[in-house]
């Protein structure tokens, strides 16, 4: 299996898995040979939110679909609530990362290796 598509495999996976334990995620991959695949899935029960695609989203919050307005407030409180987590977690994680490509790039004087800098046009 080439490696974009393993990418694309392995992300389903792990949507099916935060589905079935009703969790949401933001997660980043990297494959051999310069594929990368990221996405956030966010529709859970607790969640106002739900994605019609990877880059559209969409908040259900009106009052109508509620049994009272706690039920409503809880819910995108809730939503709220992961959302800041999310980018929170995702920060530290940026700036995890983004501290050892430093050090290696730094301590063996190397720069990442552009895949599609290297196609022939």
């Amino acid at each position: 299996m080439k490696n974009d598509l393993k990418l694309k495999t392995a992300a389903e996976e792990i949507k099916d898995i935060l589905r079935k334990y009703e969790i949401t995620g933001s997660v980043a991959m990297y494959a051999e040979g310069g594929f990368g695949e990221y996405f956030n899935y966010i529709t859970a029960p607790y969640s106002v939110a739900y994605m019609y695609s990877d880059n559209e989203v969409r908040f259900y919050s009106k009052l109508k679909d509620f049994p009272n307005k706690e039920a409503q407030l809880h819910k995108t409180t809730e939503t709220a609530g992961m959302l800041n987590i999310l980018c929170d977690l995702n920060g530290h994680n940026f700036m995890f990362i983004e501290q050892l490509y430093s050090l290696l790039k730094t301590k063996f004087d190397i720069e990442h290796w552009d895949r599609d800098a290297d196609s022939v046009e």
